[in-house]
């Protein structure tokens, strides 16, 4: 475990480019020079992340430090399919009612009521 702490510790701190320069990397690293994973079970796990919203390098490296079912990768799974989605019909959903309420607001600053003068009927 300690091997793998300092792979992708070594990944992050050297890694530039995006998710897809560090996939490439960890491919080099985990395929080809320490033979971690055969290539089709790399690439099997390229596909799955690809499926899950969220960072791809992210869950790549969470599939290579954690090989078969495992709790916090399945909890980070559920996170990501279920309350994503749900933050995302609470936004919009709330998301009218609020700019409603500004829009509201704003055009009371722009258009002051206009009220006679003392005096003046």
């Amino acid at each position: 475990m300690i091997e793998v702490a300092a792979l992708f510790l070594m990944l992050g701190l050297t890694a530039f480019g995006g998710p897809a320069a560090h996939i490439a990397l960890m491919h080099a690293e985990v395929v080809k020079r320490r033979n971690w994973l055969g290539e089709q079970e790399f690439l099997e796990l390229v596909s799955a992340t690809d499926l899950v919203p969220g960072p791809n390098s992210t869950e790549m490296a969470i599939h290579i430090a954690l090989p078969g079912p495992s709790v916090p990768l399945h909890l980070s799974l559920l996170c990501s399919s279920v309350v994503d989605p749900s933050l995302a019909s609470t936004h919009s959903r709330y998301s009218a009612r609020i700019n409603r309420g500004i829009e509201d607001d704003a055009s009371s600053l722009r258009d002051p009521p206009v009220q006679p003068a003392r005096g003046q009927p």
